[in-house]
Formats: structure tokens, C-alpha cells, sequence
């Protein structure tokens, strides 16, 4: 059904993401692929902040974009954060079952995700020629 499909989905986006971020050089979390373009540190920032929204929408409230940070800018801690703030979106996923919530989930992560996934494999191919692109998907890393 619909719901097994969007959980295989944000699972598989999860990985991806995780495996764009994976032994990333440090000196290279602050740069951009082109002007315009976010940092992976930046990117890892807005992707957190997705999933902050889907839990503001399920309590009725407006999200700020761009309003929470994490509170440690380190490399694992941005990684802590995301991975915090996801899992508190995907709880929020399991205990409101709603059309709306439904929606904002394939918008704010699965999608959102994938498309920033494509500009970190971008970003990776770039800058670290020897990164296995391949790896973003199970059992090829």
C-alpha cells in the first residue's frame, strides 16, 4: 500500500543520504560545488530542518524555514542532528496517520532528499574523483 511504499522509500532515501555524508573529508563540509549551491554542512542543516517541519505541521504550527540550527556544528554533530530530527519526523509519521501529513512526508523528506542526494553525489564526484557513486545504493558500497 501507499504507506509501505513511502516507508521503503524514506528508508532508502535514509541510506542514501547517510552514504553521501560517509567519510566525507572534512575540509570539504564548507564547500560548494558552484555559487549558489549549499555546503554539505548547509545541506545537512536543511534537511534536519525538513524534518523539524513535518513535526511542527503535525501540532498545527507554521514552520520558520531556516529557524533551527543544530546545536553543534561539528561534522558528527550535524550527523546526530539530522539523524535526531528524522527520527522524531518518522514517529510523528507513525502516530498521525493523516492524508496531509502523508503529502508533506513525500514532499519534505523521501523527495527532498533525493534531490539533495543527487547534488551531494555531484558534489562528491567533484571533488573526491576516487568516491564509489555507486555506493548510495545497498550492498554496493
Amino acid at each position: 500500500d501507499a504507506r509501505e511504499l513511502l516507508e521503503k522509500t524514506l528508508q532508502n532515501t535514509h541510506y542514501q543520504v547517510s552514504a553521501c555524508f560517509r567519510d566525507l573529508k572534512p575540509e570539504l563540509w564548507d564547500r560548494k560545488l558552484v555559487e549558489g549551491a549549499l555546503t554539505p554542512r548547509e545541506t545537512l542543516e536543511h534537511l534536519a530542518d525538513c524534518c523539524i517541519a513535518i513535526q511542527r505541521v503535525s501540532r498545527g504550527e507554521k514552520h520558520e524555514w531556516h529557524s533551527t540550527h543544530s546545536p553543534d556544528p561539528s561534522e558528527e554533530g550535524m550527523m546526530r542532528h539530522y539523524e535526531s530530527e528524522r527520527a522524531k519526523a518518522l514517529q510523528v509519521l507513525a502516530d498521525n496517520p493523516s492524508p496531509q501529513l502523508f503529502d508533506q512526508a513525500i514532499d519534505y523528506m523521501a523527495l527532498h532528499e533525493a534531490y539533495h542526494v543527487g547534488q551531494m553525489v555531484q558534489f562528491r564526484i567533484h571533488f573526491e574523483p576516487e568516491w564509489n557513486s555507486y555506493s548510495i545504493y545497498e550492498g554496493h558500497a
